[in-house]
């Protein structure tokens, strides 16, 4: 009796064993398979992985992101994968990413649709372009200040186009791209151009910078005006245009009083002769384009009505005549 009650007992004990060594092993089965399972994203996350990171700190990195669950799984599998994390922006979309998926992201560098796109049209000044890029939220790294600080001496010759930044560029690399973009677009292709029209690069850009703000978007027109204004400099006439005045004193046409226009200073195209000591804006292609382009005509003098529409004359008095028709 007393060894059939110890057989039964140790019977028991085994199943109790086996028992809970079901759920142990069940319980580890279906965590693992927990921490394996995709991680959903409530909403689009940018993830920076800086330069130099181990698999180790970059899967911590991840983990505090709440992009995947277990930074110890991700080690071991990369590890087996001999996954080598490429540093930089990752974007984590909305919606369920897997480990794996993850893995294989850092290991190629899939960076995701996580630039940050800039339109910087044609025409603005550098200030504005700073302003621009300060309102881009998705710009981590941007300093206006420091933007403006690179930037003093290269108004004119940051090229107005649509970019498409990583979120963690620095405010010096941006301002190499529009830079680099400016010798590339302007400077290679029209090299041969510039030095037949018997003017330097700086003149042919602050001829851009004032037909961009003098002239519409229309080529054609920019390109008479282009010949009017060199013709005016040509003749030694003065050149009497606004366009620097909203430049230097925040001034439109409309806002000009004569005692503007008799303050004599370096970009007052009514009391010098000649260009504006630098260009106004960043020009585009157009626009640099009529500077070295003009198009011949007989006319000398030009104004806008308030639809914008463009009004040539030959001589002052055409002018004058222009001025009560349209102007009121």
């Amino acid at each position: 009796m007393h060894l059939y009650s110890l057989i039964k007992k140790n019977i028991q004990t085994k199943k109790l064993t086996i028992l809970m060594s079901f759920f142990v092993f069940g319980g580890v089965f279906f965590y693992s398979v927990f921490l394996l399972s995709p991680v959903y994203v409530k909403e689009d996350t940018i993830v920076s992985i800086p330069s130099g990171l181990s698999l180790v700190s970059s899967s911590e990195t991840l983990s505090k992101s709440q992009i995947i669950r277990s930074p110890f799984l991700f080690q071991v599998f990369g590890r087996v994968k001999n996954i080598s994390v490429k540093a930089g922006p990752y974007l984590f979309e909305e919606g369920f990413h897997s480990m794996f998926e993850v893995l294989r992201r850092v290991h190629r560098g899939d960076y995701g649709d996580a630039f940050v796109n800039v339109t910087l049209t044609e025409g603005l000044n550098t200030k504005q372009m700073a302003d621009i890029l300060d309102s881009k939220e998705g710009l981590l790294f941007f300093d206006k200040e420091k933007f403006l600080e690179l930037t003093k001496d290269n108004e004119g010759y940051l090229f107005p186009d649509t970019y498409s930044f990583l979120p963690d560029i620095s405010t010096e690399d941006i301002v190499k791209t529009l830079k680099d973009t400016f010798q590339k677009k302007v400077v290679s292709v029209y090299q041969k151009e510039i030095e037949n029209s018997g003017k330097s690069l700086r003149d042919i850009i602050i001829m851009a910078s004032l037909i961009e703000k003098e002239a519409s978007s229309d080529s054609e027109e920019q390109k008479i005006i282009s010949g009017i204004l060199w013709k005016r400099i040509n003749r030694g006439m003065y050149l009497q245009v606004d366009a620097p005045f909203l430049y230097i004193k925040g001034k439109a046409s409309a806002d000009l009083r004569v005692s503007d226009l008799r303050e004599d200073g370096p970009y007052n195209t009514y009391t010098r002769l000649g260009l504006p000591p630098g260009p106004i804006a960043n020009p585009g292609v157009s626009s640099i384009e009529a500077a070295l382009f003009p198009k011949e005509s007989p006319y000398f003098f030009y104004l806008h009505d308030k639809n914008a529409k463009v009004y040539y004359a030959v001589d002052h008095e055409g002018h004058v005549k222009n001025k009560q028709r349209y102007l009121k």
